[in-house]
């Protein structure tokens, strides 16, 4: 806890250290590429979302960009670069409150007296962070490589218990349209449909050698949903699939403190995850035909 306090209070931002981590630049581009669909979806969110747009910029193209040129011209970006660092240290352990958390009960009042003794200090409200969507408009990313990666993302009036009902729609359009249309037809590794707390749709393939026909099979999905529309037992696997998938996989001490930390930060209640899993199983077919009219 010393050594921790000693980073937060007093700081070093070594030239030597920072050229040698924006020297990595490479694998993040690396990375970026072999999950394609991730990047893909990631832009196309940072124009719909605030969260997109944020996560552009912090994790996303726009911030491996600027690593890029920092890296390129780091003698003349290092100074700019340690005096940023610096700015963003200050009003973070000044400004913001800090969240700890411990798991299990061993050494619990020593670490809680330990940790009160940091040099943690919140000055005033923390700031706020705004910015401003990404143009609206069809992108491509070239990359090295006979196969390509592709995404289309929506924005959805999403209210009330939209998400969970439409996270049971998702799976089942997974392991049937997407698996046939798009894998099995279409030759690409994969391809799917996700659903976000923030409203959006997201439709994506992976290794894809035939982009044309993959985006007509997305063009073709709210029909043919219509067409098949699950009852019955099939639909009451699919709500068990998804709340064993979403809320009731084991986990160890570990993943239950983390899991638990992420709710705290979402602000999220137990009556809230009560009302997901009750609209989860209360998901019916004509959920599946508002989804697809959506569309």
């Amino acid at each position: 806890v010393a050594l921790l306090g000693a980073y937060i209070s007093r700081p070093v931002f070594d030239p030597t250290t920072l050229r040698r981590l924006l020297a990595n630049t490479s694998d993040i581009k690396n990375g970026m590429i072999s999950r394609g669909n991730a990047t893909a979806l990631r832009l196309g969110e940072a124009c719909l979302t605030a969260v997109g747009a944020y996560g552009h910029r912090l994790v996303g193209l726009e911030a491996y960009r600027q690593l890029f040129r920092m890296a390129e011209d780091f003698d003349g970006a290092c100074d700019r670069l340690i005096e940023g660092m610096t700015r963003v240290s200050r009003r973070v352990w000044r400004t913001v409150p800090i969240v700890y958390a411990i798991g299990g009960d061993t050494a619990k009042g020593i670490w809680e007296e330990a940790l009160s003794r940091l040099p943690l200090t919140c000055t005033r409200d923390a700031e706020g962070y705004t910015v401003t969507p990404v143009t609206r408009e069809a992108r491509a990313l070239c990359i090295p490589g006979e196969v390509n990666y592709c995404g289309e993302v929506f924005a959805t009036p999403a209210d009330g218990d939209f998400y969970p009902r439409a996270r049971v729609i998702a799976s089942y359009l997974n392991s049937s349209y997407f698996w046939d249309e798009i894998r099995a037809k279409g030759g690409a590794y994969g391809g799917g449909i996700t659903v976000t707390p923030h409203g959006v749709v997201a439709m994506s393939s992976y290794r894809d050698p035939r982009l044309a026909e993959t985006y007509g099979a997305f063009e073709r999905l709210p029909d043919w949903l219509e067409g098949h529309i699950p009852d019955g037992e099939t639909l009451g696997s699919l709500q068990v699939s998804t709340l064993g998938s979403a809320y009731f996989l084991p986990q160890s001490p570990l993943d239950e403190g983390m899991s638990a930390v992420v709710r705290y930060l979402l602000r999220k209640t137990v009556e809230d995850r009560r009302a997901e899993v009750a609209a989860i199983l209360d998901t019916r077919p004509e959920d599946f035909a508002r989804f697809a009219s959506m569309l």
